[in-house]
């Protein structure tokens, strides 16, 4: 008989209005039942957080199992509630090689961690086999997935080339990883582009300066708050993520997911996994991570505009749906906690 599984999701900060992780979560819970725990509230004061270990004790006791979202797999060195937590837990890493440097460093982690975790989801096969290589871990690849139907495609508008960036950065050391200099550099030669950031409350003040120094104050538009997306892709030709690399960036940015579903191809770097699918399945541009490889790319993707942008939509629904999301995670849920779950 199926039961209402009832999850606690853990991450480091929950808020579904607009940040990717958090809507994900949302559509888990909504679908599966359960709560959030947000591990940014977490406090220094050791009074306090005797506490907070105390509620997360108690808390443990009405869930049937546990799903952390980390950005690496540092989180054992830097909480000490896990030891609170008797459910199985599932830890989900959204970034290759988990948030490691390396390979070599993926393994030397996992290794360290291994027994104390019942799954790990990770977000490219790679390294599915490299975890289950290591003997006595459960690792399986799970894709993020959208509200597809919530996104809808309008016609590009006219005039300059419009892009989108929306994968803004955490803080200002990740300007240069996440593409955004090279971005800027290639701007000075496409000369009929522009861009618009969806900055949402990250490092403003910084891109800001930038913008003007470079004098690109009347091409890159910064909008530094909760928008709605889907009228912001309305008004766009293409997304892009240039990523230099792949560490601290995450392999399917929901940025590029959300393009694909309002029907606007996409630039991605070849240093994340979702380039084999934009590649493979030509609904957008894979580029190297340079200045000159961005020039071309935009050109490449000017030129074959109708012939990606058809792709988009069935390329959305063939991987990024939340049905198969939902899907995945009712087959992981059932085996970690025992019993058949029950969806909403």
């Amino acid at each position: 008989m199926q039961k209402r599984v009832r999850v606690l999701f853990h991450t480091t900060e929950y808020r579904p209005e607009f940040e990717a992780v958090s809507q994900e979560i949302s559509i888990l819970k909504d679908a599966f039942g359960g709560s959030v725990f947000e591990m940014f509230s977490l406090s220094r004061n050791d009074r306090f957080r005797q506490l907070q270990n105390l509620k997360l004790a108690i808390r443990d006791k009405f869930c049937a199992l546990h799903h952390i979202y980390y950005p690496n797999l540092d989180l054992p060195d830097n909480v000490e509630y896990l030891a609170y937590l008797k459910k199985p837990i599932i830890y989900c890493v959204v970034s290759k090689y988990m948030g490691c440097e390396s390979e070599e460093k993926m393994r030397e982690k996992l290794q360290q961690i291994k027994h104390d975790f019942s799954h790990f989801i990770v977000s490219c096969k790679e390294d599915e086999e490299i975890a289950s290589s290591l003997g006595g871990i459960k690792a399986q690849t799970i894709l993020p997935g959208i509200i597809v139907n919530n996104f809808k495609f309008h016609s590009p508008p006219e005039g300059n080339f419009k892009l989108l960036f929306a994968s803004s950065p955490l803080g200002s050391v990740h300007f240069e990883s996440r593409g955004i200099y090279l971005m800027i550099e290639a701007l000075k030669v496409l000369s009929d582009t522009e861009v618009v950031c969806l900055w949402r409350r990250r490092q403003y003040d910084e891109m800001k300066k930038l913008v003007d120094e470079k004098g690109f104050s009347g091409r890159i538009k910064i909008v530094d708050q909760v928008v709605d997306v889907n009228k912001t892709l309305a008004n766009v030709h293409a997304t892009v993520a240039p990523f230099v690399t792949f560490k601290e960036n995450k392999s399917y940015p929901n940025s590029i997911i959300t393009s694909l579903a309002a029907g606007k191809p996409v630039m991605v770097s070849n240093q994340i996994p979702i380039a084999q699918i934009v590649e493979e399945e030509g609904c957008g541009v894979v580029i190297d991570p340079t200045a000159n490889a961005f020039i071309d790319g935009i050109n490449k993707l000017k030129s074959n505009y109708k012939l990606y942008q058809q792709n988009c939509i069935p390329v959305c629904k063939k991987y990024f749906s939340h049905t198969r999301l939902l899907k995945d995670y009712s087959k992981i849920y059932s085996e970690v906690a025992g019993f058949p779950v029950k969806l909403s």
